[in-house]
Parts: structure tokens; sequence; C-alpha cells
């Protein structure tokens, strides 16, 4: 999602995916990531690690990210790019806040064995 501030990077000499590898080959990481994100809250759920309120928020979360990483493969353009960082910044805050708030509800709320 550094796209839109890809030259800064390459100025400093930052080594950051875009630069050393190309935006392609980072598109589609990201689309790939995007998936093994929502894959990670969904084995989370069925090994008990997590509750549906994290279910809940990865789902909905995913539903929006995942179609944003899908347009930025083919259109890696800065508008774009800059939109999935921003909802990614909202995305880690969404998804932290239910880590939390589902914690807490389990412990108020135990589940019968």
């Amino acid at each position: 999602m550094a796209f839109f501030r890809e030259d800064g990077y390459q100025r400093s000499g930052t080594p950051w995916l875009p630069v050393t590898h190309g935006k392609s080959f980072t598109s589609v990481h990201v689309l790939l990531f995007s998936y093994v994100l929502l894959g990670t809250r969904l084995v989370a759920f069925i090994f008990g690690r997590s509750g549906v309120l994290c279910l809940v928020a990865a789902i909905l979360l995913g539903a929006r990210f995942i179609p944003y990483a899908h347009e930025l493969h083919p259109n890696y353009g800065g508008g774009l790019s800059r939109k999935l960082f921003r909802f990614s910044i909202i995305y880690l805050a969404v998804r932290f806040g239910a880590l939390l708030l589902d914690h807490w509800v389990r412990l108020i709320l135990p589940t019968p064995h």
C-alpha cells in the first residue's frame, strides 16, 4: 500500500516491497495476504481461539478489504492504493477492538463445556 509513496521510498533508499520487487509483485501479495488474514480468523474461530464477535468482524471487514485488493492488483495506482491504505488502518483498529471486546465477552460469559 506504499504505492502512492513509492518515489519517496526509492529516493531514501528504503527497501520497500514496491521498490525492491515492483508493483505487480506487491499487489499480488496484498491480494494473497488479504485472503490469509480472513483465513486466520476462520481457523481461530474453528479451534475455539476466538469467538463469534471476532468472526463477524473478520467477515465484514474482509468483505470490503478483499474487493479492494482485487481492484488494486490490475490497477495499482496511487488513488486506489491510498484508499486501501486508509481502509487498512480502519481494518486494523476494528480487528484489534473486536479481539479485545471478544476476549472480555468470553471472560464474562464463558461457554459451557
